[in-house]
C-alpha cells in the first residue's frame, strides 16, 4: 500500500552519487579543498541526467538519507556487544595519539 503524499508535495527524485567528488560533496585539491561545484556540495545528483538538485529537493534527499542513517546507527547499537566494542575502539584511538606506533621512546 502506497502512501499519500499532500497535494503539492513531489516524491524526491531518484539520485546518485556524484561523479565529480564521489559523493562527498567536496573536492580535494593538492593544497586546498571545496564544495563541489558538479552537485553543490549535496554529494548527489539526479540519476537520470546527472543534474544538480534544486536545493528544496537536495534537502529532502540529504535529510532521508540522514534518518535513514540515523536508524541504521541506532538498530546497530542495540546489537549486544556493539557499545562494549565501541568504547574499546575509542580507548585504544586514544592511546594511539599519545603514543603513535613506531615512534620510539627517548628516555
Amino acid at each position: 500500500m502506497s502512501r499519500k503524499l499532500p497535494p503539492n508535495h513531489q516524491r524526491p527524485p531518484a539520485v546518485a552519487a556524484c561523479e565529480a567528488c564521489g559523493g562527498s560533496g567536496v573536492w580535494v585539491g593538492m593544497l586546498h579543498s571545496g564544495s563541489c561545484d558538479a552537485c553543490r556540495g549535496a554529494g548527489v545528483v539526479r540519476k537520470n541526467d546527472g543534474a544538480t538538485l534544486p536545493p528544496d529537493q537536495a534537502i529532502s534527499v540529504l535529510r532521508a538519507a540522514l534518518r535513514r542513517r540515523t536508524e541504521q546507527l541506532r538498530r546497530l547499537r542495540a546489537v549486544p556487544g556493539v557499545q562494549e566494542a565501541v568504547k574499546e575502539h575509542r580507548r585504544r584511538e586514544q592511546e594511539r595519539a599519545i603514543h603513535p606506533p613506531g615512534r620510539m621512546a627517548m628516555d
